[in-house]
């Protein structure tokens, strides 16, 4: 459910960040920020369409401490119905308030928590997204965890290795190889694309990815994007029905 979309992506990112932007506009929310060790780069992004209902009088950037809404939404599994409403508390203010709505009909009850916000901080992250990468490969995401916990015995980093015949995961002496056929895929899934005949290779930290495994409950599919030279991948992956959420390893 949508519900449950939400509240398994707010965990993840939650995971990954502390304090985070919103900056809604009429098409959405978006989150984008570096974590405070300028380890990581995250973008979310909730498509105003995928809600069921989605309104607003103006664009603007507010805080939040994530773990609070998270906390809050922790127990939505017992409601029907979740609103989220941002209201200023002064008519010609800023929203400076978060009002959480959870409705259950079976039990006829009704829970409202209010959540400040906090002034948006100064966003310095760029367009690191708008980077076209030469190599790709889409995994399901269960295979692709299973294998970072593996790895993640041996190692505190993997490399990626693709080329038109082979996509590797290397982690200290151990490696796992795939073969791919002339159209770039196996018969477990993986499904790959490249636009040169050169291996692209790119090494991360076991340890962030790992903190994305519950997404394998509402991403069937984790995409990765690598370039011919050493920069660092982008993983991509669907938030349900709600949007996508990007992850670039510094």
């Amino acid at each position: 459910t949508q519900i449950t979309a939400l509240k398994i992506s707010l965990e993840v990112i939650d995971s990954l960040l502390t304090d985070v932007n919103l900056e809604i506009s009429t098409t959405g929310i978006r989150i984008r920020e570096v974590n405070k060790t300028c380890k990581l780069f995250l973008s979310a992004y909730f498509s105003n369409d995928n809600f069921e209902s989605f309104s607003l009088n103006k664009p603007f950037n507010c805080g939040i401490e994530l773990s609070e809404l998270v906390s809050v939404l922790k127990p939505t599994l017992h409601y029907d119905s979740l609103k989220i409403k941002i209201l200023s508390e002064k008519s010609d203010e800023i929203p400076s308030v978060l009002v959480v709505i959870l409705e259950s009909f079976k039990r006829n009850e009704l829970k409202s928590v209010r959540i400040n916000l906090l002034p948006a901080c100064p966003n310095n992250c760029g367009n690191i997204l708008d980077k076209v990468y030469s190599h790709s490969i889409i995994i399901p995401t269960d295979i692709f965890i299973k294998y970072l916990k593996d790895c993640s015995r041996i190692s505190d980093r993997v490399r990626l290795v693709l080329s038109k015949k082979h996509f590797m995961i290397e982690s200290g002496d151990s490696n796992i190889q795939y073969n791919l056929n002339s159209s770039g895929s196996n018969n477990i899934g993986i499904t790959t694309e490249c636009s040169s005949t050169i291996t692209s290779k790119a090494e991360v930290m076991v340890r962030y990815l790992l903190q994305t495994s519950k997404l394998n409950n509402i991403s069937e599919l984790t995409y990765v994007f690598l370039d011919q030279k050493e920069t660092q991948p982008i993983f991509r992956y669907n938030l349900g029905s709600l949007g996508i959420l990007n992850l670039c390893l510094l």
